[in-house]
């Protein structure tokens, strides 16, 4: 334990129920998209460019913070997070200009990516840092489904505006847990300590997995609704199938959460890495609704439990909360680089190269965490 006291109970659950809202951007990410590309008139192409360039300022507010994280008031972070997201959110649906709604989508980046760096510092001041982490995972997984079908539900009768009025309204009812999370303070001893360059071993490496799984994840994400379209599906079926995959997303959590302790990390590692391996090729490569639709039914599940052993790892390698929060960058970064390469796929005439360049990436991103892994004590890594 490196604070003074543990996370209180209140102060637990806070940060499980705030911890969702710096996911909207990947949560919302292929509604997003089709607005921009069809609503907005901008092309799927420069679509995802957008939203990969809101993913990347998220993940570089999350740097520009991680080497002081330690020694920042996480609540105040939290919610001056909040406060700008809900700001661009706001704003987002009033222009109906594209050049003002793209420095609007930065500015929630920017926000989202406050969020993330405080929520993904504070599990380390938990009691259990990783039942915190699961439970993080299976709130995020019960906040996507909900987005989903709040964003499906809405498309018809409002339009364009759909998905940034969705964020809306979990910022602005969600939000207020904020104000009961910790400060999160380490230690004086504790932040002299934790110096840029002082990650310890095996932390790059779990860094570097998280970044290509959520590179992986975003790419097969971003460009879903469309590859659904393009096998057949109609716009009332597929919007069915996604919500209803949706609603499965937090069966993950639960799952990571049941094993915790149990298995170590690499046979559940070698599970997740290896079934989002197999939704990249159904999704992508297959070309039929069947499988089509198996690939998607598990696809959500894959994340938060994933996720939930990764950032384990990462609160096992580094109990200062730089690892952590670093974390939420790896996510970013990652998750800004698959729409972005996923973009320059789409124009080709098959769209199977993009579960390729996904299967490719979750290979080497399992290597790396079962090498991040063999730093951990004998005793845990199993």
């Amino acid at each position: 334990m490196i604070a003074t006291t543990a996370l209180s109970p209140a102060q637990n659950v806070a940060l499980i129920v705030v911890s969702p809202l710096a996911w909207l951007t990947i949560t919302l990410l292929p509604y997003e998209v089709t607005a921009l590309a069809v609503d907005y008139g901008m092309g799927p192409s420069a679509a995802g460019w957008i939203a990969a360039c809101e993913l990347l300022a998220l993940a570089l507010t999350v740097v520009s913070i991680s080497p002081r994280i330690v020694s920042l008031d996480k609540r105040r972070l939290t919610l001056a997070g909040i406060a700008l997201a809900l700001l661009a959110s706001a704003g987002s649906i009033v222009v109906a200009d594209t050049p003002w709604l793209i420095p609007l989508r930065l500015l929630f980046g920017i926000g989202s990516g406050l969020i993330a760096a405080a929520t993904n510092a504070l599990p380390v001041f938990a009691r259990h840092p990783e039942r915190t982490i699961a439970w993080m995972q299976i709130m995020i997984a019960i906040n996507f489904g909900v987005s989903i079908y709040g964003a499906g539900a809405l498309a018809a009768p409002i339009g364009r505006e759909a998905a940034f009025l969705v964020e809306l309204l979990l910022l602005a009812t969600v939000g207020g847990a904020g104000f009961f999370l910790a400060p999160g303070i380490a230690d004086p001893a504790v932040s002299a300590g934790a110096g840029p360059g002082r990650l310890p071993r095996g932390s790059l490496r779990a860094l570097g997995a998280l970044a290509l799984m959520y590179l992986s994840q975003a790419a097969v994400w971003a460009y879903a609704e469309q590859a659904g379209t393009g096998v057949g599906f109609g716009a009332a079926g597929l919007a069915l199938l996604l919500t209803i995959a949706a609603f499965t997303t937090p069966l993950g959590g639960f799952a990571a959460a049941a094993m915790r302790d149990r298995f170590g990390y690499a046979l559940p590692l070698a599970i997740g890495f290896g079934v989002q391996m197999f939704v990249a090729f159904a999704v992508y490569c297959l070309k039929s609704i069947e499988a089509y639709a198996a690939g998607i039914m598990v696809f959500n599940m894959t994340t938060p439990f994933t996720t939930s052993y990764l950032m384990s790892l990462l609160a096992g390698l580094d109990e200062s909360g730089r690892g952590t929060s670093l974390g939420g960058s790896a996510i970013n970064f990652g998750a800004a680089a698959g729409p972005a390469l996923a973009a320059l796929l789409v124009v080709m005439p098959s769209r199977a190269p993009i579960g390729l360049l996904s299967i490719g990436v979750l290979a080497i991103g399992l290597a790396l965490a079962l090498s991040a892994r063999r730093e951990l004590p004998v005793s845990v890594r199993a």
